[in-house]
C-alpha cells in the first residue's frame, strides 16, 4: 500500500460533494456522497459549503487537504465501530453454544475490542496531528465569521430575511 489508498476515497467523495455544492447541483439522498457524509462524525458538508462559498478561492481544496487524512480515518472508525459492535452483540448471544464455541466466541469477542480500541487510538492520533474535532468546527465556524464579514450589507440582509422566512 503506499499510504494514499486510505485517503483517496474520502478525498474524491469530498471533492464530488465541493463540485456538486459549487455548481448547486442537487446532490439525491440515496447517493453515495449522502452515505459518506451519515458515515462520518466530522461536518464535512459544512466544511465544503463554506470552502465553497467563495468561487475559485481553492478554499475547498485546501480543507480537503488539510483534513482528509483525520475525515478518512474518522470514516474508517466509524464504519468498522458499528460493524465491530454488531459482531460482538451476535457473539454475545451464546446461549445455545457449547463450551468450546463460547470459548472461542470470547475471543472473538476480545480480538474485536482490542481492534476497536487500536483503531481509536489511531483516530487519537491523527486528531492530534491537525488538532482535535473542536478546532475542526472552530476553524470552520471562523472562517464562516471571516466570509460574512467581508459581505456587503444588502446580501446579509438578503441571508438575514431568508433565514427568517425559512424558520417560519
Amino acid at each position: 500500500c503506499d499510504g494514499l489508498a486510505p485517503v483517496s476515497m474520502p478525498a474524491t467523495m469530498m471533492r464530488s460533494i465541493s463540485d456538486k455544492i459549487a455548481t448547486r447541483t442537487p446532490i439525491p439522498n440515496n447517493s453515495a456522497e449522502v452515505g459518506f457524509v451519515n458515515q462520518t462524525t466530522e461536518p464535512v458538508y459544512k466544511m465544503l459549503s463554506v470552502g465553497t462559498s467563495i468561487p475559485g478561492s481553492g478554499l475547498a481544496d485546501s480543507l480537503i487537504g488539510q483534513y482528509r487524512d483525520v475525515i478518512a480515518a474518522d470514516y474508517a472508525y466509524v464504519f468498522l465501530e458499528r460493524n465491530l459492535r454488531l459482531g460482538m452483540a451476535a457473539l454475545s448471544k451464546d446461549y445455545t453454544l457449547q463450551q468450546t464455541q463460547r470459548d472461542k466466541a470470547n475471543q472473538v469477542r476480545q480480538r474485536a475490542q482490542a481492534m476497536l480500541l487500536q483503531i481509536s487510538q489511531e483516530k487519537n492520533l491523527l486528531y492530534q496531528k491537525v488538532g482535535s474535532f473542536r478546532a475542526v468546527a472552530s476553524h470552520l465556524e471562523q472562517l464562516e465569521r471571516q466570509l460574512r464579514s467581508n459581505m456587503p450589507q444588502h446580501v446579509m440582509d438578503m441571508l438575514g430575511q431568508q433565514a427568517a422566512y425559512l424558520s417560519r
